[in-house]
C-alpha cells in the first residue's frame, strides 16, 4: 500500500485533504499535519485524530520557525540545524511515497528534504486552496525550473544540502487546471466531493469542527472580515460595517471575524461577532445554515468555493470595486483575477460605488433579487 502525506496549515486545506482521501485515495494510507498556524489547532487536532478518518495525524508547532523573524546568522544556525529542529518538531514522521503541499514555508521545505533522504523517489504534489490562487501564482510555485534561484543561491543550496519544493512538483491539482500554461510538471484536476458522497463528506467535517446546526446566522446580515487588517494592508472594515448598520432594513448585522483576527474592532459598534471563527466558513455553508443570509466582503474567497466547488448558490456582495471603499492593497492581479472569477461564475453583485452597493442590498432584504 502507498502512503500519501498532506500538510495542512489551514482549514479549507484540511477539507481538500478529506476530499483526496474520500475520492481517489481511498484504498491508499493517508496521513495528514496539521499546523498550529490554525485557530484553535490544538482542539482541532485532537477531533481529526479522535476520528480514525486518517491513519495517522500529526500535529506541528511551526509557527515560530516559520514567522518570527531572525537576523542572518540565527538564520544560517536555523539552516544548519533544520533537520535537527523538525526532528524534536515532527519525531515520528516516517517514510511516504507521496507529498502533497500548498504553499512553500520554511517547515514544508525542511519537511520535503527529510522525506527525500528517506525516499529519495518520494512524488511532490501541489494542491490548490483556491482557483484564483493558482491562475495567479499568488505564491510563485509555478515558475520554470531554472527561474528560483541564482548562481550564488544554487552553490549555497548545494553546499547546505537544502532542498526546496517551488521548482520540485510532479503534478498539481487544480480546479482550473485546463487554463493553465504547460510547465515542467504535469496539470491535474483537483477532486471534487461527488454528490454522492456529499453528505458522508459533511458529517466527516462536522466531527473534525464540532460542528452542529445553528441558526444564528439565518435571515441575517453577515460581513466577512478578511487579514487585511491584521496583515496591516489597509482597510475600509469599520465604514463598511457602519453604512451596513445604518441601512440594514431590520435584519441584524453579524461580523464573521478572520480565523487569525486576535483583536475585535467591531465591538465599540456595539455589534454581535460570530461565535467561533475557527469553524470554516465553507463547512457552515455546507450545513445549510445560511438561510436567506446576505454575505458582504472586499474579496473573500469564502464566497467563491461553495458555488465553484458544491454548486451552493449564495446571495453575495463583493466591495472591492466599490470606489467608497478601495485602498491601495486592492490593486494587484489577485483580486482582478477576483472579479473576473465572479463575474465569469454569477457568483456575487459587485457594486462600483456606495449608491449601487446600498441599492443592492435593499432589493436584496426584500428580496426582490
Amino acid at each position: 500500500m502507498e502512503k500519501h502525506l498532506f500538510y495542512c496549515c489551514t482549514p479549507f486545506q484540511i477539507m481538500m485533504a478529506t476530499a483526496f482521501k474520500m475520492m481517489v485515495l481511498k484504498e491508499q494510507q493517508v496521513d495528514i499535519i496539521i499546523s498550529d498556524l490554525i485557530y484553535n489547532s490544538n482542539r482541532l487536532y485532537e477531533n481529526v485524530a479522535q476520528s480514525r478518518f486518517f491513519e495517522n495525524v500529526f500535529y506541528l508547532k511551526n509557527y515560530e520557525l516559520d514567522y518570527v523573524k531572525r537576523n542572518k546568522k540565527e538564520e544560517l544556525i536555523n539552516d544548519l540545524f533544520r533537520r535537527k529542529i523538525m526532528s524534536r518538531l515532527l519525531p515520528s514522521l516516517g517514510k511516504y511515497d507521496y507529498f502533497y503541499i500548498v504553499d512553500s514555508l520554511k517547515s514544508i521545505n525542511i519537511i520535503y528534504e527529510i522525506l527525500k533522504r528517506k525516499n529519495k523517489n518520494i512524488i511532490l504534489y501541489y494542491y490548490e486552496e483556491g482557483p484564483i490562487a493558482v491562475l495567479c501564482d499568488q505564491g510563485n510555485h509555478f515558475k520554470k525550473k531554472n527561474e528560483y534561484f541564482g548562481l550564488k543561491r544554487k552553490l549555497l543550496n548545494t553546499f547546505l544540502g537544502l532542498e526546496y519544493v517551488d521548482g520540485s512538483f510532479s503534478a498539481a491539482y487544480s480546479s482550473v487546471y485546463n487554463k493553465m500554461p504547460s510547465n515542467y510538471f504535469e496539470w491535474r484536476k483537483m477532486p471534487i466531493i461527488s454528490c454522492d458522497c456529499l453528505k458522508q463528506y459533511v458529517m466527516k467535517l462536522n466531527q473534525f469542527w464540532e460542528y452542529k446546526h445553528d441558526n444564528t446566522l439565518k435571515r441575517k446580515i453577515v460581513f466577512l472580515e478578511e487579514s487585511f487588517y491584521t496583515d496591516d494592508r489597509g482597510d475600509k472594515d469599520l465604514e463598511i460595517v457602519r453604512d451596513l448598520l445604518n441601512n440594514s432594513y431590520g435584519r441584524d448585522v453579524i461580523v464573521k471575524l478572520h480565523p487569525r483576527t486576535r483583536e475585535n474592532r467591531f465591538n465599540k459598534l456595539g455589534i454581535e461577532v460570530y461565535k467561533d471563527s475557527s469553524i470554516p466558513w465553507e463547512l457552515v455553508t455546507l450545513n445549510g445554515d445560511l438561510d436567506d443570509t446576505i454575505l458582504v466582503c472586499v474579496g473573500s474567497g469564502a464566497i467563491l468555493y461553495p458555488k465553484l466547488y458544491w454548486n451552493i448558490e449564495q446571495k453575495s456582495i463583493a466591495l472591492l470595486n466599490c470606489d467608497e471603499y478601495r485602498f491601495k492593497y486592492l490593486d494587484n492581479e489577485y483580486y482582478r483575477t477576483f472579479t473576473k472569477v465572479c463575474g465569469d461564475n454569477n457568483i456575487a453583485y459587485m457594486p462600483q460605488n456606495r449608491v449601487e452597493f446600498l441599492k443592492i442590498l435593499g432589493e436584496l432584504c426584500s428580496g426582490k433579487n
